[in-house]
């Protein structure tokens, strides 16, 4: 069964997560909000890992559904390098944007995953020659089940502990432990990430 619908890919949902912990840190630090210019640039990176997702699904075509996973990969690079520079700022404590981390973390991996399934659907497409095998997208996702796109990674992740409700509760805890926010997030699942290699 294949996704219909962007929100059920994973990795938009952690993309949406990602970029709500961002704005929320830039909420609760006055400096940063006072910082025009650092504020729109981080808010314009941390929004952009999901837009590219989004925009790449709606163009139902696998081709250009890669370059654009490969725009949310940058922006996702780019928004962990401004929360850093944050922190450098004295904008944020690193100790409050440890959650922010950790979905960044989260999220790579299911970009990753979920590029690679394009580039087989592509590949595909090409050994069956041209109109043979016409899924676009939602046939991409119906050849890589859900399963493959969130258990396909290097890094186990434990448990989270916030209390922000969330539809999509990531099942994430990196090595120094737990970590909480007071943000409410609409997804509510667990997920456990595993990889076998």
């Amino acid at each position: 069964m294949g996704f219909r619908r962007l929100e059920d890919i994973v990795a938009h949902q952690f993309a949406e997560e990602f970029k709500l912990e961002v704005y929320e840190l830039i909420r609760a630090s006055p400096e940063a909000r006072r910082d025009f210019n650092f504020r729109g640039q981080l808010q314009e990176a941390a929004s952009g890992i999901g837009a590219c997702v989004a925009e790449g699904f709606a163009r139902n075509n696998p081709a250009e559904f890669v370059t654009f996973l490969r725009y949310s990969l940058a922006s996702l690079l780019e928004t962990k390098t401004r929360l850093k520079h944050g922190i450098d700022r004295g904008y944020f404590a690193e100790a409050d944007c440890r959650l922010g981390f950790t979905w960044a973390t989260r999220c790579r991996p299911v970009l990753l995953s979920l590029l690679a399934s394009q580039r087989r659907l592509i590949a595909a497409d090409e050994a069956s020659g041209p109109g043979q095998h016409e899924g676009g997208v939602a046939g991409l996702l119906s050849f890589t089940r859900t399963s493959e796109l969130t258990q396909d990674f290097s890094v186990r992740l434990g448990p989270l502990s916030s209390t922000r409700t969330s539809q999509f509760d990531p099942d994430l805890s990196v090595r120094p432990g737990p970590l909480s926010s007071t943000r409410t997030s609409q997804y509510t699942r667990t997920s456990q990430c595993t990889r076998t290699s």
